[in-house]
């Protein structure tokens, strides 16, 4: 019996969600969390089982920031090509589900953000090439949440803020655990970040 084993570092050091490790082998078991599935469908929606509990523990901020805020991510084409650590050679059926779990993964801190009422507006931007897109629209925002990602070891986010924009990063903080703990931590450093640089937004 062949295995292939494809391990996932979702963001590199900087998120709480656990670092996944997805396997297909005979059979075309999904691993999800140390559970197998026998569809992506299946695995995918244990993971949104998953994310749902994590969102249904974050709630809004009693020290709202204000202005408006964008959150960039790659796109499902780009999370695969740049996002998937391949060993062998893997069905592209097993690269499109981790893209998958990528998007979601990913596209869920927007919904965190969102949720936790630091803004008064929040947008979702899905592109191939999110840092060009930064700099782009970096001047239509108060503030950019970007994920930078190079490859699966390298993935970070990032934020800047208005009005001189300087790149600080994103992480959590390391003693927590994972899931709500480290989430929390996560949008808490967006607060912290905020404060420190004296946010104001400019409407």
């Amino acid at each position: 019996m062949q295995m292939t084993n494809v391990k996932l570092r979702l963001f590199k050091l900087s998120f709480c969600f656990v670092v996944l490790l997805l396997m297909m082998g005979c059979g075309n078991t999904y691993k999800y969390k140390g559970q197998n599935f026998h569809s992506p469908e299946e695995a995918l929606n244990a993971q949104k089982i998953d994310l749902c509990d994590i969102k249904s523990q974050i709630t809004p901020i009693q020290k709202k920031r204000g202005g408006t805020a964008a959150v960039v991510i790659p796109t499902f084409e780009t999370f695969v090509a740049l996002g998937v650590k391949k060993t062998g050679n893997p069905k592209q059926e097993l690269s499109d589900y981790i893209g998958k779990i990528l998007v979601a993964s990913n596209s869920t801190m927007y919904d965190l953000i969102d949720q936790r009422k630091i803004f008064d507006k929040v947008t979702l931007i899905e592109d191939n090439y999110p840092i060009p897109v930064v700099k782009k629209i970096i001047a239509e925002y108060d503030v950019v949440i970007y994920l930078d990602l190079v490859s699966p070891e390298q993935a970070q986010w990032f934020m800047r803020v208005t009005p001189d924009y300087k790149i600080m990063p994103l992480n959590s903080d390391k003693s927590k655990v994972v899931r709500y703990p480290g989430t929390l931590s996560w949008l808490e450093n967006i607060e912290n970040n905020l404060d420190e640089t004296g946010y104001m937004p400019r409407r």
